[in-house]
Protein backbone atom coordinates (compact mmCIF):
# COMPACT_ATOMS: atom_id res chain seq x y z
CA UNK A 1 0.00 0.00 0.00
CA UNK A 2 1.15 3.17 -1.04
CA UNK A 3 0.59 6.22 1.57
CA UNK A 4 1.05 9.96 0.57
CA UNK A 5 3.06 12.26 2.28
CA UNK A 6 0.67 13.84 3.93
CA UNK A 7 -1.22 11.08 5.34
CA UNK A 8 1.77 9.86 6.23
CA UNK A 9 2.78 12.76 8.52
CA UNK A 10 -0.69 13.08 9.72
CA UNK A 11 0.07 9.41 11.28
CA UNK A 12 3.36 9.96 12.67
CA UNK A 13 2.32 12.85 13.87
CA UNK A 14 -0.93 11.67 15.56
CA UNK A 15 0.91 8.22 17.34
CA UNK A 16 3.58 10.99 18.64
CA UNK A 17 0.68 12.75 20.24
CA UNK A 18 -0.60 9.68 21.27
CA UNK A 19 2.80 8.69 22.78
CA UNK A 20 2.63 11.93 24.68
CA UNK A 21 -0.60 11.73 26.31
CA UNK A 22 0.18 7.92 27.32
CA UNK A 23 2.99 8.80 28.61
CA UNK A 24 1.79 11.85 30.63
CA UNK A 25 -1.10 9.81 32.20
CA UNK A 26 1.84 7.21 33.31
CA UNK A 27 3.67 9.20 34.63
CA UNK A 28 0.85 10.74 37.06
CA UNK A 29 0.06 7.07 37.80
CA UNK A 30 3.49 5.91 39.13
CA UNK A 31 3.68 10.19 40.59
CA UNK A 32 0.59 9.07 43.11
CA UNK A 33 1.60 5.48 43.26
CA UNK A 34 4.60 6.53 44.61
CA UNK A 35 3.44 8.74 47.11
CA UNK A 36 1.05 6.13 47.87
CA UNK A 37 3.60 3.38 48.86
CA UNK A 38 5.65 6.42 51.01
CA UNK A 39 2.65 6.81 52.74
CA UNK A 40 2.59 3.42 54.02
CA UNK A 41 5.24 4.10 56.45
CA UNK A 42 3.64 6.54 57.72
CA UNK A 43 1.07 5.77 60.85
CA UNK A 44 -2.31 7.82 59.94
CA UNK A 45 -2.29 6.40 56.78
CA UNK A 46 -1.62 2.62 56.99
CA UNK A 47 -5.34 1.59 56.41
CA UNK A 48 -6.09 3.62 53.54
CA UNK A 49 -2.95 2.30 51.56
CA UNK A 50 -2.39 -1.26 52.02
CA UNK A 51 -3.83 -3.25 49.62
CA UNK A 52 -2.13 -3.17 45.98
CA UNK A 53 -3.94 -0.21 43.61
CA UNK A 54 -4.26 -2.22 39.97
CA UNK A 55 -5.29 1.00 37.88
CA UNK A 56 -5.02 4.91 37.62
CA UNK A 57 -8.96 5.41 38.20
CA UNK A 58 -7.84 2.84 41.85
CA UNK A 59 -4.80 5.07 42.85
CA UNK A 60 -6.55 8.51 42.41
CA UNK A 61 -9.32 7.05 44.30
CA UNK A 62 -6.59 6.12 47.14
CA UNK A 63 -4.94 9.14 46.45
CA UNK A 64 -7.92 11.08 47.23
CA UNK A 65 -8.69 9.31 50.40
CA UNK A 66 -5.10 9.99 51.79
CA UNK A 67 -5.66 13.85 51.75
CA UNK A 68 -8.90 13.35 53.39
CA UNK A 69 -7.77 11.27 56.07
CA UNK A 70 -6.12 13.63 59.27
CA UNK A 71 -2.45 13.93 58.80
CA UNK A 72 0.42 15.63 57.26
CA UNK A 73 -1.09 15.04 54.20
CA UNK A 74 -4.09 18.00 55.13
CA UNK A 75 -1.74 20.80 54.54
CA UNK A 76 -2.03 20.20 50.92
CA UNK A 77 -5.68 18.75 50.40
CA UNK A 78 -6.80 21.92 49.20
CA UNK A 79 -4.73 21.85 46.08
CA UNK A 80 -4.56 18.06 45.76
CA UNK A 81 -8.25 17.20 45.77
CA UNK A 82 -8.54 20.02 42.68
CA UNK A 83 -5.85 18.67 40.39
CA UNK A 84 -7.63 14.99 41.58
CA UNK A 85 -10.34 16.35 40.50
CA UNK A 86 -9.28 17.93 36.98
CA UNK A 87 -7.81 14.15 35.72
CA UNK A 88 -11.17 13.02 35.97
CA UNK A 89 -11.94 15.26 33.59
CA UNK A 90 -9.74 13.24 31.05
CA UNK A 91 -11.05 9.84 31.55
CA UNK A 92 -12.83 9.14 28.83
CA UNK A 93 -10.11 10.76 26.61
CA UNK A 94 -7.72 8.70 28.53
CA UNK A 95 -9.70 5.61 27.98
CA UNK A 96 -10.04 5.69 24.39
CA UNK A 97 -6.42 6.63 23.68
CA UNK A 98 -4.74 4.33 25.92
CA UNK A 99 -6.88 1.11 25.74
CA UNK A 100 -8.63 1.81 22.22
CA UNK A 101 -7.00 1.40 18.39
CA UNK A 102 -6.15 4.38 16.82
CA UNK A 103 -7.72 4.69 13.14
CA UNK A 104 -6.41 7.22 10.94
CA UNK A 105 -9.15 8.14 7.99
CA UNK A 106 -8.15 9.60 4.58
CA UNK A 107 -11.47 9.11 2.54
CA UNK A 108 -13.71 12.56 1.79
CA UNK A 109 -16.12 10.52 3.54
CA UNK A 110 -14.30 10.26 6.95
CA UNK A 111 -16.54 10.85 10.00
CA UNK A 112 -12.86 12.23 11.12
CA UNK A 113 -9.80 12.17 10.61
CA UNK A 114 -8.57 10.14 13.48
CA UNK A 115 -10.84 8.04 15.39
CA UNK A 116 -10.05 5.79 18.65
CA UNK A 117 -12.27 2.13 19.23
CA UNK A 118 -12.65 0.63 21.61
CA UNK A 119 -14.92 -2.79 22.51
CA UNK A 120 -16.97 -1.70 25.78
CA UNK A 121 -18.61 -4.49 27.28
CA UNK A 122 -22.74 -4.57 27.54
CA UNK A 123 -25.04 -6.10 30.02
CA UNK A 124 -24.92 -9.54 30.81
CA UNK A 125 -27.48 -10.52 27.97
CA UNK A 126 -25.82 -8.28 25.40
CA UNK A 127 -22.42 -8.74 23.37
CA UNK A 128 -19.51 -6.38 23.69
CA UNK A 129 -19.74 -3.19 21.44
CA UNK A 130 -17.49 -1.19 19.54
CA UNK A 131 -16.88 2.06 20.44
CA UNK A 132 -15.98 5.29 18.66
CA UNK A 133 -14.69 8.92 19.64
CA UNK A 134 -13.67 11.15 16.87
CA UNK A 135 -10.79 13.77 16.52
CA UNK A 136 -8.61 15.21 14.30
CA UNK A 137 -4.56 16.76 14.94
CA UNK A 138 -5.52 20.03 16.59
CA UNK A 139 -7.51 17.98 19.03
CA UNK A 140 -4.96 15.97 19.82
CA UNK A 141 -2.59 18.83 20.37
CA UNK A 142 -4.86 20.51 22.54
CA UNK A 143 -5.06 17.21 24.79
CA UNK A 144 -1.34 16.75 24.78
CA UNK A 145 -0.91 20.31 25.80
CA UNK A 146 -3.26 19.86 28.42
CA UNK A 147 -2.35 16.80 30.00
CA UNK A 148 1.35 17.99 29.89
CA UNK A 149 0.71 20.80 31.22
CA UNK A 150 -1.36 19.05 34.40
CA UNK A 151 1.22 16.46 34.63
CA UNK A 152 3.70 19.35 35.47
CA UNK A 153 1.27 20.93 38.18
CA UNK A 154 0.98 17.67 39.31
CA UNK A 155 4.95 17.25 39.36
CA UNK A 156 6.07 20.36 41.10
CA UNK A 157 2.98 19.90 44.32
CA UNK A 158 4.66 15.65 44.92
CA UNK A 159 8.04 17.08 44.54
CA UNK A 160 6.90 19.89 47.16
CA UNK A 161 5.43 17.10 49.65
CA UNK A 162 8.35 14.59 49.54
CA UNK A 163 11.06 17.50 50.43
CA UNK A 164 8.64 18.73 52.72
CA UNK A 165 7.03 15.55 54.48
CA UNK A 166 9.99 12.98 53.44
CA UNK A 167 12.94 14.40 52.79
CA UNK A 168 15.50 14.72 55.90
CA UNK A 169 13.02 12.52 57.60
CA UNK A 170 13.09 8.81 58.43
CA UNK A 171 10.87 7.89 55.97
CA UNK A 172 13.24 9.12 53.06
CA UNK A 173 15.97 6.58 54.14
CA UNK A 174 14.23 3.44 52.96
CA UNK A 175 14.59 2.53 49.36
CA UNK A 176 11.02 1.94 47.34
CA UNK A 177 11.84 -1.75 47.14
CA UNK A 178 11.40 -1.80 50.67
CA UNK A 179 8.30 0.85 51.19
CA UNK A 180 5.73 -2.15 50.47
Amino acid sequence: MNINTGTNNLIRHAEWLRGVIICSFGHVDFLLTDLNMRCRLLPEYAEVTSGPSRSLNSTITRTKKLFETTGPLNAYAEEMLALIERIRVYEDARHYIVRGQMVVNTGDTALAPIMFQVYQNGRKDEPEKLKAIPSDAHQLEKLSLEITEYCRQMMILLERINREQFYGSTYAQSPPSQLH
